[in-house]
Order: C-alpha cells, then structure tokens, then sequence
C-alpha cells in the first residue's frame, strides 16, 4: 500500500490527473504503517514528500497540513535526539540494526527536507552532524566510506571489490555500520559486548556490519549533495 501510495502522489505530480489524486487520497484515507518512512520496507515518506512538493493549487490543502505537521513533527524528533547524542546523531538504540547508516543517512535526508520546507537552520546543522559521522566522527574513529578519510573502510562485503585484485575496494561506497545484533560469524567472533555503535568490523565476511547495498547508498549520495 505504500509503494501505492508513493506512486499515485508521484504520477498526480507529474500528470495532474484527477484519478491519480483520488487514489493517493483513497490510500491516504485507508491508513499506513508509516506516512513518513524513507527506507526500501517501507516508502510512505516518499509519497509524502511527492505530494508536499506539488503545486499547492492542486492539493488537498486539509491533506497537505496534516502530512505537513507530521513530517515536520518527526523533524523535531530527529533534532532533539540529535542534541541528546553524544556524536550527535538521531540514531536511537534500538536502530543500531542491519544497515544502521542507511536509518541515520534517511533521517538525514529528513532533516534536509525540513530545512527545505521552513528554512530553519537548526534542520540542516544536524543533517550535517550526520555527515561528519558517516565520515569518521564517532566511536571508532572510522570513514564508512570506502576510499574518503584517514580511516576508510577497506574491506565491505562487496564481490566487485573483492574480485577485482586492486588492493583498495571500490571507492565511493557506504557501509552499512553498526550492528548490535551481530548477525555474521565475523561479528560474532569480534565483537561480542561491544556497545552498539562500536558493532562493526572492516571485514568482507562481515555482511551484517560491512555490506554495501543501494538503498544506503542513495540517501548518502543526497546529504553529499547537500552539503557539496
């Protein structure tokens, strides 16, 4: 229902055609598990940030304030938590997880978008704060971009860069991060009692911690443009 959702808000944008608009607010109306995700299980946020963005003579502008409200309430969320971390990301406990960089790099995007709607400068400080993690400021001290920094990751869970017999891996590309949940043998064997945000290993065994995959890739490559 949620590709749905994003879709029908995606075509009514492009086209403008009644019918497209009818269905997004059909969904809308049927209720989603998140109207404000922007990760690859759920899209909600997607659909939602298609509708903000369409000329506002066309909406349903009840619809508009209330996914409005949300989007920007869930902004504020991200922000506190961010002044609350210690390396000041929005990164709760529980969503140290398989690809913890793509849920940080998401919430990332958020908070641009926030500052795109409002022009609140307080948005794109803490997007900005998740750069500098991504990039090395946190607890190992660690680029989980591969090829960038003093400390980038060299060994992913990616075939090309193992395969290719070039020493350094494919420059460019986002780890998936911390994993408290240790979810790989190399994991396992390394780090077990670690703190969450130090569950990760610079390993090509590591898929848990070290995979590279699309969907963390993307938001990087929007909070890099940003910031470019």
């Amino acid at each position: 229902e949620d590709e749905k959702y994003w879709a029908s808000a995606e075509m009514f944008r492009t086209t403008g055609q009644q019918k497209f608009h009818d269905r997004f607010v059909a969904l809308f109306q049927s209720g989603l598990a998140s109207y404000y995700s922007l990760g690859w299980a759920e899209v909600g946020g997607y659909g939602t940030l298609a509708y903000l963005l369409t000329d506002h003579a066309h909406v349903d502008q009840g619809i508009a304030e209330q996914l409005y409200a949300g989007f920007l309430s869930q902004a504020k969320e991200y922000a506190a938590q961010t002044k609350r971390d210690g390396y000041r990301i929005s990164l709760e406990l529980s969503q140290y997880i398989w690809g913890s960089l793509m849920v940080m790099l998401n919430q990332a995007m958020h908070l641009i978008m926030a500052h795109r709607f409002t022009q609140d400068a307080s948005y794109l400080d803490a997007a900005l704060d998740h750069f500098h993690y991504l990039l090395g400021r946190n607890p190992l001290n660690q680029s989980y971009v591969t090829g960038f920094g003093s400390k980038p990751v060299m060994h992913p869970h990616h075939r090309p860069s193992v395969a290719d017999k070039v020493h350094d891996p494919v420059p460019g590309l986002v780890s998936g991060g911390p994993n408290k949940n240790l979810q790989d043998n190399a994991a396992r064997a390394a780090l077990q009692g670690q703190p969450a945000a130090r569950c990760f290993i610079d390993h090509n065994d590591s898929y848990s911690t070290n995979e590279i995959t699309i969907y963390w890739n993307s938001p990087a490559v929007f909070v890099a443009a940003c910031f470019n």
